[in-house]
């Protein structure tokens, strides 16, 4: 392979990541189009977009018997990484639908947004088989969930845990930097 060109065969190492894009792209489109209640929707598009990413990761995109290393050895592409991807897309289905008849989170497209990024960061950890790799998907995960534990904008104790968490997580990443 020459430099610059792409391998094709990647392409289902990075098929979760490339749909929670696409997935993303949609809310914040729809989002922008849609006022009001309609908004409401959001949530079950999210969900039916999480379900379909699964079924055609599912039946599509499985990996070999022999896991793979892909993108200069930054990710690993095995039945674990799968596996995990996987209860990751399903665990936000679940939070998806919990979230709907929230009055402040659930009409809030940003919330689906945030959810559907720290789920690709989630599922770029469990395929990381590089150090800094790992570093740049736990602050995937992390930078979203520091937003959406603040979220609630009139809970005063929504506040607090947002700050704390994001005290935390700067400290934390500063240690393992």
């Amino acid at each position: 392979m020459t430099a610059g060109s792409f391998d094709f065969s990647t392409i289902p190492a990075i098929a979760p990541q490339i749909g929670l894009f696409v997935l993303g792209a949609v809310i914040f489109i729809l989002d922008l189009i849609w006022k009001g209640e309609q908004r409401r929707i959001l949530s079950w598009v999210a969900s039916a977009g999480l379900i379909l990413l699964g079924a055609l990761l599912f039946l599509f995109f499985r990996p070999s018997a022999v896991g793979q290393l892909v993108f200069g050895g930054m990710l690993r592409w095995d039945w674990l990484g799968f596996a995990f991807t996987l209860i990751f897309i399903m665990g936000g289905v679940v939070t998806a639908l919990l979230k709907k008849d929230n009055k402040e989170a659930g009409k809030h497209g940003e919330f689906y947004l945030l959810m559907v990024i720290s789920i690709m960061g989630m599922s770029l950890m469990a395929s990381a088989a590089d150090l800094i790799m790992l570093f740049l998907a736990i602050e995937t995960t992390s930078i979203p969930l520091y937003v959406l534990a603040g979220f609630l904008r009139k809970d005063p104790k929504s506040y607090e845990a947002g700050f704390k968490y994001l005290l935390y997580g700067a400290m934390t990443s500063a240690l393992m930097l």
